[in-house]
């Protein structure tokens, strides 16, 4: 714990305020320092104990553990902590399949052919974008992933066609309707 700068970690996570471009205040959610650390030794450790797989396998799980990375750290404002994590990975890869022989395998242009060919997975975003829950005066509050634009006669004006999640299993009530 940092308290000194007002952040914390949790759960591979680290939480500090922030500023927004607009002035707002945000929390900020990076990967944990301490995490992407460890998440390195643990990929360098593998890669040391699998550098003789075969290449196509090797790249097959590669792509598998960059993918549950990405699902997992890819949160909104983390693109930066991702691209060091990707950056490192590759370079670790490089040095350790260079070291399959005794000669060097690979150059750094044939080594990015090999990633571009077995189509290694880049760094992006994953989390999906923000679901506004609006409470409606009508029917309490939708809860559903299913997003529709939506007009309620009891609203307030200014909350009339809000984005709200429409449920998908239940028939609309008869206070509100989806917007065309």
């Amino acid at each position: 714990h940092r308290q000194d700068s007002g952040s914390f970690d949790f759960l591979g996570f680290e939480f500090r305020w922030d500023r927004h471009r607009r002035g707002k205040s945000w929390v900020r959610r990076r990967t944990s320092r301490k995490k992407l650390r460890k998440s390195l030794e643990t990929f360098q450790e593998w890669i040391r104990k699998n550098r003789s797989v075969n290449l196509g396998d090797l790249m097959k799980i590669l792509n598998a553990k960059l993918q549950g990375y990405y699902i997992y750290y890819g949160l909104k404002g983390n693109i930066q902590s991702l691209g060091q994590f990707y950056w490192r990975v590759k370079q670790r890869l490089y040095k350790w399949l260079n070291r399959r022989s005794q000669r060097k395998s690979f150059t750094i242009e044939s080594f990015n052919q090999l990633l571009k060919h077995y189509r290694v997975v880049t760094p992006h975003i994953t989390e999906k974008p923000d679901i506004r829950i609006i409470p409606l005066g009508c029917s309490g509050l939708v809860s559903q992933r299913v997003i529709r634009r939506a007009r309620c006669v009891m609203w307030p004006r200014h909350l009339r066609g809000a984005w709200v999640a429409a449920p998908s299993a239940e028939p609309y009530s008869g206070n509100w309707t989806p917007h065309q």
